[in-house]
């Protein structure tokens, strides 16, 4: 579908994510009410001694939301995505405006190059974001790529 397509399509997305999820709500016309998104940097090898970053990233005890020197681990990045699709969606229904969702910035962890097979890691990345986008904000909620390389 469509939203699949818009989302492969683009070689680096993001969204703002740490030990907090950064939002900003933003009006993109009067009938629509948004949520800028940007620098998943998502780690499939958090917790792992294949992880980016901090020595405290590679411990199998980090924490699931992460630490300071992480990239994000896929829990907190399904965390993320749906805590702010549900904000998305209250606000939207509060103002009776359309969702939609503006989405910028990095997908990929930190350190590429130091795995064995970045190109399949960057495509399972790319996968994993896709479908947790897919299963939070689903087909009723608009979504704007403007990816940054």
């Amino acid at each position: 579908n469509s939203f699949c397509t818009l989302l492969v399509m683009a070689s680096a997305l993001g969204l703002l994510l740490g030990v907090v999820v950064g939002a900003t709500w933003v009006a993109a016309a009067p009938s629509r009410v948004g949520i800028h998104l940007s620098d998943i940097h998502l780690d499939p090898f958090y917790g792992t001694g294949a992880a980016a970053g901090a020595s405290s990233c590679r411990s199998p005890s980090a924490p699931w939301f992460g630490v300071p020197g992480c990239d994000t681990s896929p829990r907190m990045m399904h965390s993320a995505v749906n805590a702010a699709a549900m904000a998305l969606r209250d606000s939207a229904a509060n103002t009776n405006h359309t969702p939609v969702v503006y989405y910028t910035g990095d997908w990929l962890r930190h350190e590429m190059t130091s795995l064995d097979n970045p190109t399949h890691t960057g495509i399972e990345i790319v996968r994993n974001i896709t479908s947790a986008f897919k299963a939070a904000f689903g087909p009723g909620i608009t979504v704007i790529h403007h990816p940054v390389l």
